[in-house]
């Protein structure tokens, strides 16, 4: 059965009428669960009707490993269906929506232990039933706590089929363009993510030979493009875009004068900059600029993770465009490494 990832944005019109449910406003994306359940509930009532329990995918590996039904605080803010300032569910818009039933009446904290291995599932795992299994989070939180996002001014871009960046914060930040989230350790985490990321310069280099070119040699072509691309403006929302939330736009190539087309390198690095303006309007919003909110500081250093960060050009874009200090990290997996700490 065809299932909703995230980045499916047929539930715009749902994630609209969810909206218009909170107070005070906060914005709704068409990414979070929620829309997804009510446009579930709108379009496929039978199988919306066997629902039992909603849970994150973190959330059923817990309840597949202890029998426990809980989830925590940081992957429940993208359901669109938390308090986030508070940190605990809004439970009037639950009740209108009619979703209580399908979600853990409070959150895990996630300084305390989920439980115990179940016998079966140690006996099969090979594991003493002492082990502890704790409450784990999103990729995101999990990314943050991994690369370091655990201090004022300190931020983490990823670089992989959408683009985010984050940084901790002491208190929520709340914005058109920001998803107020928590973060695995119990405060807070701002983010702002782009729907369209590493795919776009991958589609410039599957359209050059078929995907013949290696990412390296079509990167050593664009480091000999001059920054700017000749005036190319690439627009990058091919798959739509959640910052800003236009979910039913599209991608412009602006710019493009006789011969340019020829040019895999040319275009390969306005995909580049493309996105990572894209991600950098984000980021200006993040720090106040416009000053619609005070929640975060101006980065004084950036870690990359994700795919896109092995690549050096794509690194010295970032760093020129953010004017600061960017660093890719020894361990690629950042989100496993969070892991391992916050359950440590």
């Amino acid at each position: 059965m065809p299932c909703k990832l995230w980045c499916d944005t047929t539930s715009s019109k749902e994630a609209e009428e969810i909206e218009a449910m909170t107070s005070p406003r906060r914005v709704i994306f068409p990414a979070f669960t929620s829309s997804k359940m009510l446009w579930m509930k709108k379009h496929e009532p039978g199988n919306f009707n066997r629902l039992s329990k909603c849970m994150l995918p973190h959330d059923y590996l817990n309840f597949y490993l202890t029998g426990k039904f809980v989830m925590e605080a940081g992957d429940a803010s993208g359901t669109g269906l938390l308090d986030v300032d508070n940190k605990k569910w809004d439970a009037k818009l639950m009740a209108e929506l009619g979703f209580e039933k399908y979600f853990p009446e409070s959150l895990q904290d996630p300084n305390q232990k989920v439980g115990n291995l179940k016998p079966e599932v140690a006996t099969s795992l090979g594991l003493p039933l002492d082990v502890i299994v704790a409450a784990g989070s999103g990729d995101n939180m999990m990314a943050a706590l991994g690369a370091g996002a655990v201090e004022s001014g300190r931020y983490v871009a990823s670089l992989g089929t959408s683009g985010t960046i984050f940084c901790s914060s002491e208190k929520s930040v709340h914005s058109e363009l920001i998803s107020s989230f928590c973060d695995a350790l119990g405060s807070n985490l701002p983010l702002v993510c782009t729907q369209n990321c590493a795919t776009v310069p991958e589609e410039i280099r599957k359209t050059f030979g078929g995907g013949s070119m290696s990412r390296d040699e079509i990167t050593e072509l664009a480091q000999n493009e001059e920054i700017g691309c000749e005036g190319i403006v690439f627009i990058p929302y091919l798959n739509g875009e959640r910052t800003p939330n236009e979910p039913l736009s599209s991608g412009v190539l602006y710019g493009i004068r006789p011969g340019m087309l020829k040019r895999p390198g040319l275009l390969y690095r306005a995909a580049l900059e493309g996105v990572t303006f894209a991600i950098f309007e984000g980021y200006l919003e993040m720090v106040g600029t416009p000053p619609s909110n005070d929640g975060c500081n101006e980065a004084n250093g950036i870690n990359l993770v994700g795919g896109g960060s092995r690549n050096p050009l794509w690194r010295q874009i970032f760093a020129d465009l953010f004017n600061s200090p960017v660093s890719s990290l020894e361990e690629a997996e950042s989100a496993a490494l969070g892991a391992a700490l916050q359950a440590a």
